[in-house]
């Protein structure tokens, strides 16, 4: 009878984590929909600014002159340049007032910020040198680029997406936009389950579970650690590593407590959302 009672209680544990599963399973595929379309939408902001001409002609050579070249008639040296920079400043304003984007911001081919939509702020991104930043070289380079770190200038974390700006068929500089994710990861809160997006390097970017946030679920080489260190991407977490299944689902330690987990690849970016429920319910 004991036996008959222990196999009945191991098969219906065995019954309700498949349920379980099946159940995250389904809200798995709605978010990782969700969040893909989420970082698309962004994207198309910058796509269509490098084309606009206002943002070409702010990053026309310093000492150009509105009506003319360095040494031909016009309001001085560098007053066509700085006219054509406030008209993109407002423009980016408008452009980061209307969508998703945090902040949307202009650099020269070194990476100088010479426009952006946070030019009345205290904390304005002109200025600022972002040349060290991946999603900067990927986008000189000639392709879109995309990242997520914590903001160099604000200390905020986000998503950021960068496309070359061209004219006369060469790159003369780069249009970017960040987004803040923190939004989207209330909104998960409200769901019974926990949420938890992790990187191509295995750490976790996204988590409703702050406490998880920057942990590693795989070791990270001293390679890797110099380059986070050199892209200022983020610090890593000095707690204990996640202990997260490699492929598909399994259960896992999260925050000291085994959970029913499944996860799935995103489409736009190397990341991995995963979603836990604690074992115990």
């Amino acid at each position: 009878m004991v036996l008959a009672l222990v196999a009945l209680a191991t098969g219906a544990l065995r019954f309700e984590r498949w349920r379980a599963e099946r159940a995250l399973a389904r809200e798995l595929d709605a978010q990782t929909i969700e969040l893909d379309r989420q970082l698309a939408q962004l994207a198309l902001v910058p796509r269509l600014l490098a084309e606009d001409p206002r943002v070409v002609a702010a990053l026309a050579p310093p000492g150009e002159r509105r009506n003319g070249g360095p040494d031909g008639p016009g309001d001085g040296p560098d007053d066509g340049a700085e006219e054509a920079r406030r008209v993109a400043d407002r423009l980016l304003e408008r452009a980061g007032e209307a969508g998703d984007a945090a902040f949307v911001y202009l650099m020269d081919r070194t990476g100088l910020t010479v426009a952006a939509s946070n030019w009345r702020e205290p904390l304005s991104f002109v200025g600022a040198d972002y040349g060290f930043r991946p999603y900067f070289r990927g986008a000189i380079a000639g392709r879109e680029a995309s990242f997520f770190a914590v903001g160099a200038t604000t200390g905020e974390p986000g998503y950021f997406v960068a496309r070359p700006v061209r004219a006369n068929g060469s790159i003369v500089g780069v249009i970017a936009a960040k987004a803040s994710l923190d939004a989207l990861v209330d909104a998960w809160r409200a769901r019974p389950h926990g949420s938890l997006v992790t990187d191509g390097l295995g750490v976790a970017i996204l988590a409703t579970d702050v406490s998880l946030l920057y942990a590693p679920s795989e070791p990270i080489d001293a390679g890797a650690r110099t380059e986070l260190a050199r892209e200022r991407r983020y610090a890593l977490a000095r707690n204990v590593p996640l202990a997260l299944p490699d492929e598909g689902g399994g259960l896992a330690r999260l925050g000291g407590a085994r959970h029913v987990t499944v996860s799935r690849a995103l489409v736009r970016e190397p990341w991995r959302l995963h979603l836990a429920l604690p074992a115990a319910d």
